[in-house]
Parts: C-alpha cells; sequence; structure tokens
C-alpha cells in the first residue's frame, strides 16, 4: 500500500502543480478508461511488494532507491500524461514490472565478499586527498571558473558556461569525483562522527555545484545524509525510500501551495521524477516505431554506423520537445528501449543489478551506513542516465574501487549482532 500510496500522491501533485503549467514541456493530459486505472494501480502495488523487507546489502537500499526514483513515475506519469496509446503504456508498464522483477531475482541470496586490496588506512586517506584535491584543482584550472556562492537562479548559465570550457578529460574527473568518490568520503565521515571528513566532502561537493551548476549536487548531500539515516540498525525497512520520496514530493506541494507558484515541486518532483517518467513514454512511443540504436552510438559502434546523426537523448529532446538542443535524458528503461526494445531494457536491467551485486561483494567489510549511502549520487544519475555511462562517466566503477580498497574501519560482526539484538527485541 506503500507504493501505490506514493504513486497516487505524484499523480496528484503533477496534475495539481505541474500539468497546466508545464503542458508545453508534454504534460498533455490522456484519457484514461478504467482499466487503465486497475492496471496502474497493479503495477504501483507489484512493484512495491518487490522491496526487500529487511535491508541487509547496499544493493536493498539501491534496489528501494530505484523503485522510488525509476520505476513508480515510469508507471505513474505516462497513465496520466502524454501521448502513448493504450498498447503502449501495457507495453511499458509489463516491461518494467519484469526489469525490477529481475533485478530483484539477480539480487537475491548471500554474497562471498572479495578479498580487496589492503592499503594502510594513512596511506588510503592521504592517496584519496591528493588525487581529490588534484582532481579539483584540474576542473577549476582547466575552465577557468572561480568558486562562488551560486543562486538556483543562476545554474542554466553556469552551466552553459561549464559545458563550453569543460575537457574531455575534465568531463570524467566530474562524474568520478563527485558521484565517485565524494559520497563515500562523506558517508565516512558521517558514520565516524567525523566533522573534519564530512565537512570536507560537502564543501567539495558545494564547490563541483558552484562550478557546475548541476542541483543534484545540493540534492545529493541530503540524500546522503537521508539514506544514512535510513540505514540506521533499527530502521532498514523494505519501504524506507518511498516513504521519504513521497514525504519530500509532500513537502514541496506544501510550500508551492502556502508561497504561491510551482518552484518547489519543479526542482523536486517535476524534474526529478514526473519528467523522467514522461521521457521514458516518449522513448518508447518513438523506438517502438522507428530504428533503434543498436548501441552503434556508443560501445557497439565498430558494427556500423548509427541511425541517427543525433544522440538518443537529443534525438528524443528533438521529437517531444521540438529542439535538439534539449537532452531527454532517461534511465535505463528508456535507454535499453531505444537501443534493443524490450530486450535491451531487461540487458540494462541485468547490468544494473549485476554491478550492485558486485559493490555487496566490495564493501563486505564495511558497515552498511556507509556502503549504502555512498551510492546515492551513483543512484541519482541512474534515474536519469543511461547504465553503461553512469558506469563509466558517472563515477560507478571508480566507486566500486574506492569501496573495495577502503580500510575496514570497523568489525561487520560488531554490527550484524547488534542488528540480530534489535531484531530480537522488536519480535518480542
Amino acid at each position: 500500500m506503500t507504493a501505490v500510496a506514493y504513486a497516487g500522491l505524484l499523480a496528484f501533485v503533477t496534475e495539481r502543480f505541474i500539468a497546466e503549467p508545464f503542458a508545453y514541456l508534454g504534460f498533455v493530459h490522456r484519457p484514461v478508461g478504467a482499466l487503465e486505472l486497475v492496471l496502474w494501480v497493479v503495477s504501483s502495488g507489484a512493484l512495491g511488494a518487490m522491496a526487500f523487507r529487511r535491508w541487509a546489502l547496499p544493493s536493498h537500499s539501491a534496489f528501494a532507491f530505484l523503485l522510488a526514483t525509476v520505476a513508480l513515475p515510469v508507471v505513474t506519469v505516462p497513465t496520466f500524461w502524454g501521448q502513448l496509446e493504450s498498447w503502449g503504456l501495457f507495453v511499458l508498464q509489463l516491461t518494467t514490472l519484469v526489469a525490477f522483477a529481475l533485478m530483484r531475482v539477480i539480487l537475491r541470496g548471500d554474497r562471498i565478499p572479495w578479498r580487496g586490496v589492503v592499503v594502510p588506512p594513512r596511506l588510503f586517506w592521504l592517496a584519496l586527498a591528493s588525487a581529490t584535491t588534484g582532481a579539483m584543482g584540474y576542473l577549476f584550472l582547466s575552465t577557468g571558473i572561480s568558486p562562488t556562492f551560486l543562486n538556483l537562479s543562476d545554474v542554466y548559465s553556469q552551466r552553459e558556461e561549464f559545458s563550453g570550457s569543460i575537457t574531455s578529460v575534465g568531463a570524467y574527473l566530474v562524474g568520478w569525483v563527485g558521484a565517485g568518490i565524494l559520497p563515500g568520503v562523506l558517508a565516512t565521515g558521517l558514520y565516524r562522527r567525523n566533522a573534519t571528513i564530512t565537512g570536507s566532502a560537502v564543501v567539495a561537493i558545494a564547490l563541483l555545484y558552484s562550478m557546475t551548476g548541476y542541483k543534484s549536487y545540493l540534492v545529493g548531500v541530503a540524500l546522503t545524509i537521508a539514506a544514512y539515516v535510513l540505514t540506521a540498525v533499527h530502521r532498514r525497512g523494505g519501504h524506507w525510500w518511498i516513504t521519504t520520496f513521497g514525504g519530500i514530493v509532500a513537502v514541496a506541494a506544501l510550500l508551492d501551495s502556502v508561497r504561491g507558484g510551482f518552484t518547489f515541486t519543479t526542482l523536486l518532483v517535476r524534474r526529478a521524477l514526473a519528467t523522467a517518467g514522461l521521457n521514458t513514454a516518449s522513448y518508447v512511443d518513438f523506438f517502438d516505431s522507428n530504428e533503434r540504436y543498436g548501441l552503434r552510438h556508443s560501445v557497439l559502434s565498430f558494427t556500423g554506423q548509427p541511425p541517427y546523426d543525433l544522440s538518443p537523448a537529443r534525438l528524443i529532446g528533438l521529437e517531444a520537445y521540438g529542439n535538439a538542443t534539449v537532452a531527454a535524458n532517461v534511465n535505463f528503461i528508456g535507454d535499453g528501449y531505444a537501443n534493443f526494445g524490450i530486450t535491451g531494457v531487461l540487458v540494462m536491467a541485468t547490468v544494473l543489478a549485476i554491478y550492485l551485486r558486485c559493490v555487496d561483494k566490495a564493501t563486505m567489510h564495511l558497515p552498511l551506513q556507509v556502503s549504502a549511502p555512498a551510492l546515492t549520487l551513483f543512484l541519482i544519475a541512474a534515474s536519469n542516465t543511461a547504465a553503461l555511462t553512469v558506469l563509466s562517466t558517472h563515477g560507478g566503477l571508480v566507486l566500486l574501487a574506492l569501496m573495495l580498497t577502503m580500510p575496514s574501519f570497523k568489525d561487520p560482526q560488531v554490527e550484524t549482532r547488534k542488528e540480530r539484538r534489535t531484531i530480537t527485541t522488536r519480535r518480542t
């Protein structure tokens, strides 16, 4: 019921604050039949039922995060808005259900931990601090952008300046540092209650925000802290991320109701959740009847020329918004469909699930309150970025290496025994 309530809240807030003022972006009402309403409710409930009842591994928390930010918006928003016909909507909902069910199966069971690389703690932190400082220095020097306080109203001009000045090396470094390194450092600082580590990570993320104008960094800090709280031993419930995002949606709507306008729902609901669902539907609608990329614009470029001169995001930006400069970024569902249809969605779901299993195996020597929050910026990127891209350029592989080499600063068995005592007490 938690997932159904969240989906209903998302639909209500989208109708109340987003649909009318942003109809030009595709939030156009579509006729909804009784059968479609039933399928929406059933799909939402089925997705909610997939959440792990108890989070024992970082992948369990990550799966719940993706349910809240990818699966439920994808089955909800296209039901009420957009251009999908009934059959296309059914295909999208069924594909989403099967993809997440496949991920759930892959993430089942125990893990045999990877041995990893034993690095002395002082050497690890010194090397990490040096690498991060060097990367940040290169980014500021190569772009010529000076650290500054950046208002939310200035982010678009800042993004243009950053995009026009960033080098190819810098484009990788931003993702590697911002999503691959700093969330893990922030989570470590929070767990160890170390103000120096925590403060350094927050400042570094704020500097990246001031350089790039990407608001996901600001949201990422808040969600990393939320992940730290949600993975406390006495919590770790299957629907906590869905409940948390439901609270975010409700608070954004309340603030806009009090203040007037749609500032908060635009930032926290439309861009982060509703647009992703609408874009996914646009991908399915277009690539259901047009030639697919087959990854020929990416890792399989050696197999031949892609069918379009534009990237998938730019192509859908042109088709859906009439502007090829708009990048209609999308999650692994839309990207998979753009490449190989339903088969592509299942392949990308498998890739993402296998990666999360690898994170589990690489972090068995760390407490869950470090390993799960460390994934936050990666998961934010995965909510609106292709799976292969988020692994390579948005820090996924760097994060895996970081967790594998991070020194163990706590006996995980202590946490396990404490968790078992908590469960026993609650059952009693």
